[in-house]
C-alpha cells in the first residue's frame, strides 16, 4: 500500500533578515544583518510512504524547487537563480517482532544567499533496535555515516571572495 500527497508552492518571502559580508582589511571581513533583497521561490512538494513487503516499509518526502534572488541593492550581482531538490528518505526493515533496522538519507540542496550560495549537504544515518521486552530496548545508531555534515558558504561579491566551512566534528555511534 502506498500513500502520496503532492502540492505546489509559490512565495515571495519578505519578513526575514539576511547576513551580508564585507571586507574590512586583507585579513578581516565582517558579517552584518540587513533586510533581504527581492526573493522569489516556488516548487513542487511531495511525500510518499508504504510497504514493500511484510517486513519492509519506506517513506520519501521532498521538494523540487527554484529560488531567485536579486541582490543588486546590496552591491552584489543582479538576478541569480537556482533549481534543486531537497529529500528525506527512510527504509525500515523488521527482521523479527523484536528486531528492526533503519537507514535514512537527507539532502539539502544548494541555497542562494545575497552574496553567493551555500553548498548542498547529504546525510546518511543507520540504526538497529532489539526489544528485550515491551519496556526495555537496546538501540545502536550511527549518525552521519559518511562524515559529510558540513556547511560551506561561498561569498562572491565585487570586494570580497570567501569560502567559509563549518563542520560537525565527532560522529555519534
Amino acid at each position: 500500500m502506498f500513500t502520496t500527497a503532492p502540492s505546489t508552492t509559490e512565495r515571495q518571502p519578505t519578513t526575514a533578515t539576511t547576513a551580508t559580508a564585507s571586507r574590512r582589511s586583507c585579513a578581516r571581513s565582517a558579517t552584518t544583518w540587513c533586510w533581504p533583497p527581492r526573493r522569489t521561490a516556488g516548487g513542487f512538494e511531495f511525500n510518499a510512504g508504504g510497504r514493500l513487503g511484510p517486513a519492509l516499509s519506506f517513506s520519501l518526502s521532498g521538494d523540487f524547487f527554484y529560488a531567485q534572488i536579486d541582490a543588486s541593492s546590496l552591491g552584489a550581482q543582479g538576478l541569480r537563480s537556482t533549481r534543486g531538490v531537497n529529500l528525506k528518505a527512510n527504509l525500515d526493515y523488521r527482521l523479527t517482532s523484536s528486531d528492526a533496522a533503519q537507514i535514512s538519507f537527507a539532502r539539502s540542496d544548494k541555497r542562494l544567499t545575497p552574496q553567493g550560495y551555500v553548498d548542498a549537504m547529504n546525510l546518511v544515518n543507520v540504526g538497529c533496535r532489539h526489544e528485550f521486552r515491551p519496556d526495555l530496548s537496546l538501540v545502536f545508531t550511527v549518525t552521519d555515516l559518511f562524515n559529510a555534515q558540513r556547511t560551506v558558504r561561498h561569498v562572491l561579491s565585487p570586494g570580497l571572495t570567501e569560502v567559509y566551512e563549518r563542520r560537525q566534528y565527532g560522529r555519534v555511534a
